[in-house]
């Protein structure tokens, strides 16, 4: 008897060829994937378009090619395919310098200029707002970007990726562009890009985090507020719940009076201990979802027998909470952030929402010819009245904040500020 241990040992298709891999791979998926109705996905469609490609690949980089494009025609943050050099390289691997944002009124600033970069020796500065991009409107430009490490569930999460692969183009390419600097008039320039990773780095939110900062940080804000950030749900686990509960023991033990959770940059791990973060808030149990999956017996999708729940435990902090949110809060983060507000008993703030990436993968993964690496969701969250949470919607803010150019170019922190505002209203 042959002993897979893994659902990776299952869905290893090495040994197969090009064409006969992607067959399998594709035939498994299509069936077990569980927001085919919600994302209004055209399988046969998806084929046709992919098949040929994986039949005319004569290598590795070519059928990555094609199961790359296969991933991208699925609006799935968890869906991907591993990084593959050879492609990044010679597709993006050119910059300009430029780290960019959007307004709430579609203006796009520039936040950043690198130092010695061809955008600075065209003119450009921190606070500029770009006009035009390779002759047409820099919005419409934004529009024909496909990111690199896509696809997105939600419009809000493309659109942050969007912006920082639109000025990534291949090294040694030229781009026209037009922008007025802060107090200056319309400028046209040329810029040729070098190649650098430089701006990437100063534009992806998880690259800015400080690598050695802790997985919990906590603090009393100035206006007496409890403040605590949870930056991944993947670290030393044993250590991040220690961190995590002495906090809370200290918000309680100091009587702060209310509390926010920043959770603008944290891209999930394990669901279990963002669930059990929840329990610390609730003095009684709450079940919030449970899971179908596909079962292969059956030849349907089964729900779970152990649905998702808040447990109260030994420590309760009662007073209000707001949770800080963006769309680089994904997965288990925006599980712990739905326990939190779906019930009322926090409100969500930021200027966008979550990343709706919230489909279970832990059997989706799959092991491609060239040893590429894909995965995809097999279960999906379902409520009590049978509808998917998260999945393709993400956590909104209930309380919106604008993003002007002050907050883009980093001068304060209205987010955290608007929060402070309204649980000291909350309070007082």
């Amino acid at each position: 008897i042959e002993l897979n241990e893994g659902a990776s040992a299952v869905n290893d298709y090495t040994d197969m060829n090009y064409v006969d891999a992607f067959e399998a791979m594709f035939t498994k998926v299509s069936t077990e994937y569980p927001f085919t109705e919600q994302k209004g996905l055209d399988w046969e469609a998806i084929h046709d378009e992919v098949a040929p490609m994986v039949a005319e690949a004569t290598n590795d980089d070519e059928y990555y090619l094609a199961l790359r494009e296969f991933t991208y025609s699925i609006p799935d943050a968890h869906v991907g395919i591993s990084f593959n050099p050879n492609i990044f390289w010679p597709e993006i691997g050119g910059e300009f310098g430029l780290v960019l944002d959007e307004l709430d009124d579609g203006s796009v600033i520039v936040t950043q200029v690198l130092p010695g970069s061809p955008a600075e020796q065209a003119g450009i500065e921190a606070g500029a707002e770009i006009i035009t991009w390779g002759g047409q409107p820099v919005g419409a430009a934004l529009d024909a970007v496909q990111p690199y490490f896509s696809p997105f569930s939600t419009q809000q999460h493309e659109r942050q990726q969007q912006l920082i692969f639109l000025p990534r183009v291949p090294a040694g390419e030229s781009i026209d562009v037009s922008f007025q600097n802060p107090d200056g008039a319309e400028q046209q320039a040329t810029m040729q890009s070098v190649e650098d990773v430089q701006s990437y780095f100063a534009a992806d939110p998880i690259s800015l985090e400080d690598q050695l900062s802790t997985p919990v940080y906590a603090e009393v804000l100035d206006s007496g507020i409890g403040y605590i950030k949870v930056n991944d749900f993947q670290d030393d686990y044993n250590l991040t719940a220690r961190l995590y509960e002495r906090a809370i023991q200290g918000l309680i033990d100091n009587e702060v009076p209310a509390l926010i959770i920043d959770l603008r940059v944290n891209y999930g791990g394990s669901g279990g201990l963002a669930l059990d973060f929840s329990d610390y808030f609730y003095d009684e149990e709450v079940v919030l979802w449970n899971r179908e999956s596909y079962n292969e017996l059956l030849g349907e999708f089964e729900l779970g027998e152990f649905p998702a729940r808040i447990k109260p435990g030994k420590l309760f902090y009662e007073g209000p909470i707001a949770v800080l949110i963006s769309p680089s809060c994904i997965s288990a983060c925006e599980g712990f952030a739905y326990a939190l507000t779906s019930t009322g008993r926090a409100m969500a703030v930021g200027t966008a929402g979550t990343a709706g990436a919230f489909g279970d993968v832990g059997f989706g993964q799959h092991t491609m010819p060239g040893d590429w690496s894909m995965q995809f969701p097999t279960g999906r969250p379902i409520d009590a009245e049978g509808n998917v949470v998260i999945e393709g919607v993400g956590i909104q803010p209930e309380l919106r904040v604008a993003k002007t150019r002050e907050s883009v170019l980093g001068i304060g922190d209205p987010v955290l500020d608007a929060a402070i505002e309204a649980l000291l209203e909350e309070i007082q």
